[in-house]
């Protein structure tokens, strides 16, 4: 999400609708490669729905951690106990991919397609769920920073001006309203 400032406005724009195709194609790209790779190959049904796990487990752990340093990043409260589980599963994904990997009776080529896509799509996650924040950030502030006009922007990017103390006063609230609504260990997990 770009921020540009100037005397007396902010200008904040979201991702380009190039780059959300751009972040979803090579999601796509990236996890059908990853199942090609699996229909094609020569192992057992059951290590065929390892490496499919893996890959379900890995693009949910790398988006869990999206979300919680983003949420940190926002000020938003979130549990140190989601934060740390969200890494241990991300790593953990990669681990038994790894492992996995190491063992099975695939040639190098296979390995590494396989290594390749997993990593792509995990990327690809990271970056749709970006996406999606800065997109869902850009329009909750279009809604609440013009209350007479609810028209939404039109052409690819959206845009929104406001004066640095009404934006800066959005935020402010918006933290004590989140903080006050998360004061539970458990509200992000």
């Amino acid at each position: 999400m770009n921020t540009l400032h100037n005397e007396n406005t902010t200008r904040v724009e979201g991702p380009t609708k190039a780059f959300r195709i751009a972040a979803l194609a090579t999601l796509l790209i990236g996890s059908l490669s990853y199942c090609i790779g699996l229909v094609n190959a020569d192992m057992m049904l059951n290590e065929k729905g390892y490496y499919l796990i893996s890959l379900l487990f890995g693009l949910f752990s790398a988006v869990s951690v999206q979300k919680s340093v983003r949420d940190k990043v926002e000020g938003i409260k979130t549990s140190k106990i989601y934060h740390i589980m969200a890494w241990i599963a991300a790593g953990s994904a990669i681990a038994l991919l790894c492992v996995g990997l190491y063992n099975a009776e695939l040639l190098l080529s296979e390995k590494g397609l396989f290594g390749m896509a997993y990593i792509l799509s995990l990327f690809a996650a990271i970056t749709v769920q970006k996406n999606v924040r800065d997109t869902q950030s850009i329009n909750r502030f279009d809604e609440k920073s013009s209350p007479f006009n609810k028209a939404k922007p039109t052409g690819s990017k959206k845009t929104s001006e406001v004066s640095i103390q009404q934006r800066n006063g959005q935020l402010e609230s918006e933290q004590q309203q989140n903080t006050q609504e998360n004061s539970s260990p458990w509200a992000h997990s």
